[in-house]
């Protein structure tokens, strides 16, 4: 075995490079979106259903490709193909986005992403099998061999995934992304042809001809029998094994990611670590079930490892309240890796064991070896198709993260726990010592406290969105408490009110109140980013201006109605910021920017393309306002700096003022034109802090702080996420700080 697969390194760095171009293309596909469909969760939806949908196409051909004509001349037409079909990404992104732009925001998404990334990914997905039917001589380390041949694509995709989620689409840019990940496929046909012709043979099989079997192994070895009369009586019940496993892996991932964002966010380093450690977990689990299913070819050693994988998913809410409050005070990076470790690895290095065990249990002979694989992964797929699109749209957002993740615990260990009882198996006893220490926490797991009054909770594909009256009580008794109110998305504050008054908490509200003020009464505005209805609030209120508010996600829209008395004549918009700017003809006087995923503004949203559209949108004399974080100086600072050299580079006039506080505590605002309107403001004042402020004095010179490694951001090189790190970590252990972690000293659970 070892030495035939020291013979075929060559598929090895085939699998390395189709597993690693296999996210790329994921990952680009949903940059690609952005710039006209935005960057949400329900483009990361539709990307992710659609990848693991093409990979389903992709595995079922794929096994039947390799039991008529498993060759590597067929593998390198498949590789050559995938090659051309990523060098056009972005030209088809391009040609896709104008097809769709009349459809509503769903509808794009989705026809968009499934014709973007679709053929490519097909074209990944049939190589596994073929690989395998190529690789396999032997029925006795079929599983080794399935097991080592996802391990190797896998290994590749973790690598990726940082490369160039990391690297790559942020500094690289997106196009030569693409055009590299093609360079690097098409590189395999032709290092095999130089390979070819110089040695007159492959390093594998023989091209023309396809593997059936190794002449140095007896033909009574290459055939399967199961013996086990147990497992001859389950027939093709087995394949509901394959999908439970895919619906499961999906599910947790999805799970733990809502596990995690509201104490540490939803940043790039939380993502690019739950996916890398899932993609470990999955590798281990692939390798790890091949070696068992060749030592232990039987259908119990498949109900152990699922059994013992659902124990720990259901005590997955526990251990991660648990793991949250261990880790409070440590940095928040290795806290998040070492989190989604522990999180993850064990539940899914387990379960994720069941494809390569059911193609080593259930390959009748060598021959089928590729077939197989095909449809073990086929079924798999099609189960992790189901599980996010009904955890995403459907489970969380009705049932929250807790008692889904209990309940998927109970059903993918319910069947493997009844034939293990059956056959009087000991180990099914931790089943039930599970199941009731579950059941134990989710009774715990309530929203009061004294001093908290949690008015609203939801889960969400945007995230987890709650409401809370907080009573501020002073040490000295003669003082009143004082009473607030507070959005919180993923538990950062959105909107932030007295509640005896209506009056925002936060000064930025009223820069923008009065920089409005300028207008003629009912001006039109448009506000991107609604929160609790504030801004909207008053400047309908103040000046009658009227109001298009652009929000994302519907639940704000009730939300802001309900618990912070959102006018009715303010016009609510439910869309992505940047799709309505590309859609509307409608002008405006003002567009106010004040969104933020969380603490990180939106990359696709603060482009130099974006600004030159809403320009666009301006009437004579309008202007836009942005709200972003305060810092300026240092590394820190550079995403602000980047900011305002787009906005100058983009042609508009642009002055900054800053609330005050320190850099960590304070907003910077950003007012732009492409007209020289800031005389208007000459006699405009600000009150806050109790004092009356004059703009003209508040202007800070940007130009006198700029230190030239500034960026101009582009719609093709989304570098935001990356360079605001360490910003949105601070302002987040802020939150932490006064927020987070006192919820949960008093009995405020981080999730429900």
């Amino acid at each position: 075995m070892k030495g035939h697969l020291k013979r075929n390194w060559f598929l090895f760095l085939v699998l390395l490079i189709e597993g690693g171009s296999l996210m790329a293309v994921e990952l680009l596909g949903a940059k690609l979106l952005a710039p006209f469909y935005g960057n949400s969760l329900y483009v990361w939806t539709a990307v992710f259903a659609t990848t693991v949908f093409s990979l389903t196409l992709g595995y079922f051909f794929g096994g039947i490709l390799s039991e008529k004509i498993p060759s590597i001349k067929l593998l390198f037409i498949i590789i050559s193909i995938s090659a051309f079909l990523t060098f056009m990404l972005p030209h088809t992104a391009k040609t896709l986005i104008q097809i769709t732009r009349e459809m509503n925001l769903h509808s794009g998404i989705l026809i968009t992403s499934f014709f973007l990334i679709t053929p490519p990914l097909i074209c990944f997905g049939i190589v596994g099998p073929l690989v395998v039917a190529l690789l396999s001589v032997d029925i006795k380390t079929l599983g080794k061999t399935a097991g080592l041949v996802y391990f190797t694509s896998t290994i590749g995709g973790i690598v990726s995934t940082f490369l160039f989620g990391f690297f790559m689409i942020p500094i690289v840019d997106m196009k030569m992304s693409a055009y590299y990940t093609s360079f690097a496929l098409l590189a395999l046909p032709l290092i095999s042809l130089v390979e070819y012709f110089s040695k007159k043979s492959l390093s594998g099989p023989k091209a023309e001809q396809p593997v059936k079997t190794d002449p140095s192994v007896p033909v009574e070895t290459q055939e399967n029998d199961l013996n086990d009369p147990f497992d001859r009586t389950l027939g093709k019940s087995w394949y509901l094994f394959a999908f439970i496993e895919g619906a499961v892996v999906m599910a947790i991932e999805m799970l733990v990611v809502g596990m995690i964002s509201p104490y540490f966010g939803s940043g790039l380093y939380v993502w690019g670590s739950v996916i890398g450690i899932t993609f470990i977990g999955l590798a281990i689990a692939y390798y790890g079930g091949g070696y068992l299913g060749d030592k232990y070819p039987r259908m119990n050693t498949l109900y152990m490892i699922t059994l013992v994988s659902s124990v720990f998913i259901m005590i997955l809410p526990k251990t991660a309240e648990i793991l949250i409050s261990l880790f409070v005070n440590a940095p928040p990076v290795m806290s998040v890796i070492i989190m989604s470790s522990i999180l993850l690895i064990i539940p899914l290095g387990l379960i994720g064991m069941t494809p390569t065990l059911l193609i080593r249990i259930h390959s009748k002979n060598i021959k089928v070896s590729g077939k197989t694989t095909g449809n073990v992964f086929t079924i798999s797929s099609v189960g992790g198709i189901f599980s996010i699109i009904l955890t995403g749209y459907w489970i969380i957002p009705n049932f929250g993260i807790s008692s889904p993740t209990f309940v998927i615990g109970i059903i993918a260990g319910t069947i493997p726990f009844i034939l293990l009882v059956i056959q009087k198996k000991h180990i099914s006893a931790i089943f039930i010592i599970a199941f009731f220490f579950g059941i134990s926490f989710l009774k715990n797991n309530t929203m009061r406290s004294k001093d908290i009054d949690v008015r609203h909770y939801s889960e969400g594909l945007l995230g987890q969105i709650l409401v809370a009256d907080i009573t501020k009580r002073s040490t000295d008794v003669r003082i009143r408490p004082v009473k607030y109110r507070v959005l919180f998305v993923n538990r950062m504050g959105q909107t932030f009110i007295n509640l005896k008054n209506g009056r925002s908490r936060w000064d930025y509200t009223e820069f923008i109140a009065s920089a409005a003020g300028i207008l003629p009464e009912r001006s039109n505005v448009l506000l991107l980013g609604l929160g609790g209805g504030t801004i909207a609030n008053m400047l309908e209120n103040q000046f009658q201006h009227k109001v298009d508010a652009v929000e994302l996600d519907e639940r704000m829209l009730e939300i802001a109605k309900d618990y912070f008395d959102l006018s009715d004549k303010v016009n609510t918009v439910v869309d992505d910021a940047r799709h309505y700017i590309e859609t509307t003809d409608k002008k405006y006087d003002l567009i106010i920017f004040d969104l933020f995923k969380g603490e990180t503004p939106p990359a696709h949203v603060l482009s130099s393309e974006c600004f030159i559209k809403t320009g666009s949108l301006l009437n004579k004399g309008g202007f836009i306002m942005i709200n972003f974080n305060g810092f300026v100086s240092g590394e820190n600072g550079l995403p602000c700096r980047s900011l305002y050299k787009t906005l100058v580079e983009s042609g508009f006039q642009t002055k900054t003022l800053f609330t005050a506080g320190t850099e960590q505590q304070r907003n910077s605002l950003f007012i732009a034109s492409a007209n020289d309107i800031f005389d208007k403001f000459s006699n405009s004042s600000v009150n806050y802090q109790g004092r009356e402020k004059l703009f003209i004095n508040e202007y800070f010179n940007m130009d006198s702080v700029l230190t030239g490694n500034e960026i101009v951001f582009k719609d093709n090189k989304p570098c935001i996420d990356k360079l605001n790190i360490n910003a949105a970590r601070l302002w987040r252990n802020d939150y932490n700080e006064a927020f987070t972690n006192s919820f949960m000293s008093k009995g405020i659970p981080i999730f429900k």
